[in-house]
């Protein structure tokens, strides 16, 4: 079975975002080599605070992204949905962000367990799920994060709006089929005013992408047709893609702990609008995730376990600190 990629986005409209997303995270990893490869020995502090700098300059870097607009990717004929792609001021449709992994269900052994985030329909396909906590706190090396990870959180409350205002209203009013919509409510909908149309759909919006506070942000890839879960590679290598600070893939299929709460990661993903069967509702999708401290559930500040944890390890590397 085809991938959604395919089903749903052209490959004119997918093919400039999928290689930029490549070639940055694999800016963000040569980074973190390159940090590790200087003749003075680096800690990973050292990796964090560069890549901070770096990744904070991008116009994808989504607490402070500008310019942003909704691109219609749907497929006439081949989708069963509407599908918009939020779009950056250079055409980039994968978006980063940092944040605490608040809960994963990733591994082979979570998602052999009965979960609701896991596929609801037939069983041919598999959710990966990753939750992320906007909330503040202190990470060494990455003095902006609690700035960051508020200007995410700010940014993902105001995509719906403009989802409704700049993508789904004039899709409405001047299209005569919308897909993923019936024909008796999409003539109710078109006979409102803009405003009203606008009123309406605020109204009856489903999902946002975050809890009802805003301080958590849902993230799934839905992988269709997967649904073997011994296939490891496969899921790593289509599907999501997680990496250490310092650029090297982990399994996450295999290892419960590659990502778990408290985890400072960065995150690149999707942001979509969907309509499918008379709904509507924003998506976060995420495709590479980069953890770049473990288990800091405590903040990870100076005097912390957590912290007491990473110099130990730095120093069991032979590195400076």
């Amino acid at each position: 079975m085809a991938s959604a990629d395919l089903i749903d986005i052209p490959p004119q409209l997918k093919r400039p975002a999928e290689d930029e997303a490549a070639s940055e995270l694999l800016g963000a990893q040569e980074t973190a080599v390159e940090a590790s490869a200087k003749k003075k020995p680096t800690t990973s502090i050292d990796r964090v605070r560069t890549l901070q700098a770096r990744m904070r300059e991008l116009p994808n870097w989504f607490p402070t992204a500008k310019d942003t607009t909704w691109t219609n990717v749907t497929r006439p004929g081949k989708s069963k949905r509407t599908l918009f792609v939020l779009t950056d001021s250079n055409g980039g449709q994968q978006f980063c962000m940092i944040g605490r992994v608040f809960h994963a269900m990733l591994s082979e052994t979570a998602l052999s367990e009965p979960s609701k985030f896991n596929d609801g329909g037939d069983g041919s396909n598999t959710d990966l799920a990753v939750h992320m906590s906007m909330r503040p706190a202190d990470v060494d090396g990455w003095d902006t994060y609690t700035e960051d990870v508020e200007g995410a959180a700010g940014q993902l409350a105001t995509i719906r709006q403009k989802a409704i205002q700049d993508a789904m209203v004039p899709l409405i009013k001047n299209e005569e089929k919308v897909i993923g919509m019936d024909g008796k409510k999409l003539e109710k909908l078109r006979k409102k005013s803009p405003e009203k149309l606008a009123e309406a759909l605020e109204d009856g919006w489903g999902g946002t992408g975050t809890n009802e506070t805003g301080d958590i942000i849902r993230t799934k890839r839905r992988c269709y047709g997967m649904n073997d879960l011994s296939d490891h590679s496969a899921f790593m290598s289509k599907w999501l893609s997680v990496s250490d600070a310092e650029g090297q893939a982990l399994n996450y299929m295999a290892d419960d702990s590659a990502v778990q709460r408290g985890d400072v990661a960065l995150i690149w993903f999707r942001a979509l609008a969907q309509i499918t069967a008379n709904n509507f509702h924003v998506s976060i999708e995420p495709r590479n995730i980069m953890i770049l401290q473990k288990g800091v559930a405590d903040g990870g500040g100076a005097g912390s376990a957590s912290f007491a944890a990473a110099l130990m390890k730095a120093m069991e590397r032979g590195e400076q600190v």
